[in-house]
């Protein structure tokens, strides 16, 4: 299951990364569009919205980019015996993959949630073993297993 884990991931990551490339390209063909066609006040304000723009998916870019690097320092023949990236988690109140957040992902009949181990229940999970519980928004959460 983790390798379908993994997989799931990593189309999350490859979908964005493939949305944000395409919107870059588009933005600096229409820089370059401005920058042939244009004078005057309206270019200056038209420039510098396509710059601010370009600017935010260049900053989406790499905030994927760190996702991918996440991603790349799973092993997924690693046996954790504690929760760490990489590891599936299955408590009594749900299942959790660490490694980014995609969030809600169904294989089969079985729901996991793929979170970071940064995310307010990843840090409280982080480094527990099984059988350790923890505390979240006033319920109590027993580890069941970490595959």
């Amino acid at each position: 299951m983790k390798n379908e884990l993994f997989t799931k991931c990593q189309e999350f990551v490859d979908a964005k990364k493939a949305v944000l490339n395409e919107a870059i390209a588009t933005i600096k063909e229409e820089m370059e569009g401005e920058s042939k066609n244009s004078v005057g006040e309206d270019y200056d304000s038209t420039k510098e919205q396509l710059h601010a723009e370009h600017e935010n998916l260049m900053i989406q870019r790499n905030e994927v980019n760190m996702l991918q690097t996440i991603l790349n320092t799973i092993n997924l023949s690693a046996e954790p015996k504690t929760v760490s990236i990489g590891a599936l988690v299955k408590t009594t109140k749900a299942n959790y993959y660490i490694s980014i957040p995609v969030g809600k992902i169904t294989i089969g009949d079985v729901v996991v949630y793929a979170i970071s181990k940064a995310s307010p229940i990843g840090s409280l999970l982080a480094g527990k073993q099984v059988g350790d519980e923890i505390v979240f928004n006033g319920n109590i959460i027993k580890i069941t297993s970490i595959e």
